[in-house]
């Protein structure tokens, strides 16, 4: 849940303008009474969504390819919980707690930022957010390497 609560953080904090987040944050009245109930993430990002976008599907990170049938919101939004999921350390500049102790800070990672912005933008989201993340020049960001590369020698016990 810990993940997950990161992930929600960073969707709002990338994605969701502040006029935006102030009304979903406010609460939902039910028959008159006050209720308990905000906003979803979800349905305040469906807002930002054109569903006339193609529907891309990321293969690898940063690789994208056309999906068959037609443009579906949810898997936008299982697609970026995924890619925060994947990234959020370079994000928000949120570690989890072993890598804390490890180092210092947290640094945000500019580039990882900027292709999260590229990713939204495909995928059909588009507010003021998004425009300025998609202005800002960065160079491109590369992925870590996986476990492929580092050989075997990496993964004896010797």
């Amino acid at each position: 849940m810990k993940y997950l609560c990161i992930a929600a953080e960073i969707l709002w904090a990338l994605l969701v303008p502040k006029e935006s987040r102030k009304a979903a944050k406010k609460r939902v009245s039910r028959g008159g009474e006050e209720g308990k109930s905000y906003t979803p993430l979800s349905s305040v990002l469906r807002q930002f969504w054109n569903p006339e976008t193609l529907p891309f599907v990321e293969v690898r990170e940063g690789e994208f390819q056309l999906a068959i049938g037609p443009p579906s919101f949810e898997l936008v939004y299982n697609q970026l919980v995924l890619a925060v999921l994947r990234q959020f350390p370079r994000l928000l500049g949120v570690y989890p707690r072993i890598e804390r102790m490890k180092g210092g800070p947290a640094e945000v990672d500019k580039t990882c930022q900027a292709l999260f912005y590229r990713r939204a933008s495909l995928l059909g989201l588009r507010n003021e957010l998004i425009d300025q993340g998609l202005s800002a020049s960065v160079p491109l960001f590369a992925a870590d390497s996986g476990p492929d590369s580092l050989g075997k020698e990496a993964f004896s016990l010797n």
